[in-house]
């Protein structure tokens, strides 16, 4: 992990069995972390379990999808706090627990990393969604892949989603197509209808990426930034979700 002092931008990979072994008193992981769209491989949370869930509770920012070459940037990551089901910091009893970099060093790393290079052309927001306000099908916004995907998900005739009704609707789980319902995996979507989590059908490693084509992701600019938490079995990603939200650390 990145240290307060030094921002990794190709710090992509979070070991969760680490953690848990870290905070053996814990029922939630919050995840904070900003997304590079030109990171091909995303950022891994290794080590997830089969029966935990992975929930989203927050995305934003804009990035655009028809920018020259720029270098690759992988991502940075805070963990920002380990909680109990009733929302009592698991780490330091209440204190909180901060790891990894504030969201401003974040966020001007990852600034400064893009400096030069104009959010325009085909912007996309975190959801998917243009400037004009239309979903796209196959490029923009965020997929994340579950365990039952073996790696990484890339747009493709076979992956992206269905054009009937997606454009006005959003990501919405009915236009997913089958190879994205097999792998257990999602486009987060706060629509009705959408999906904002799931559960780990198998034990491997999840990754959240820009969904773009597999060879287009030299030509992105901007990222994303996220907010997750990922919950034991017996914990659904509604209560850790209000677990995190019973504390202070997502305002650290």
């Amino acid at each position: 992990m990145a240290s307060s002092s030094d921002i990794d931008l190709n710090d992509n990979i979070i070991d969760l069995s680490r953690l848990w072994e870290q905070y053996p008193k814990a029922d939630v992981l919050a995840i904070w972390m900003g997304l590079s769209t030109n990171n091909d491989k995303g950022i891994i949370l290794d080590n997830m379990e089969a029966g935990y869930t992975l929930r989203v509770i927050y995305g934003g920012g804009s990035a655009a999808f028809s920018k020259t070459n720029l270098f690759w940037v992988g991502g940075v990551v805070k963990i920002v706090g380990a909680v109990t089901k009733a929302g009592i910091d698991a780490a330091t009893d209440g204190e909180g627990i901060i790891v990894n970099p504030s969201i401003d060093a974040i966020s001007d790393g990852l600034n400064s990393a893009f400096s030069g290079a104009s959010i325009e052309g085909k912007v996309r927001n975190f959801w998917g969604q243009s400037d004009g306000g239309k979903y796209e099908i196959d490029e923009g916004g965020v997929i994340v892949c579950m365990p039952s995907a073996y790696g990484t998900i890339y747009s493709n005739d076979d992956t992206h989603l269905k054009d009937d009704g997606v454009h006005e609707d959003g990501r919405i789980q009915k236009y997913y197509k089958p190879a994205i319902v097999d792998a257990n995996s999602f486009f987060p979507c706060n629509r009705p209808g959408g999906l904002m989590e799931q559960t780990a059908k198998r034990s491997g490693a999840a990754c959240i990426l820009a969904w773009d084509k597999e060879s287009a992701f030299g030509d992105n600019v901007g990222w994303y930034e996220i907010k997750v938490v990922v919950s034991r079995p017996g914990v659904t990603g509604e209560e850790a979700e209000n677990a995190v939200s019973n504390t202070h650390i997502f305002n650290n």
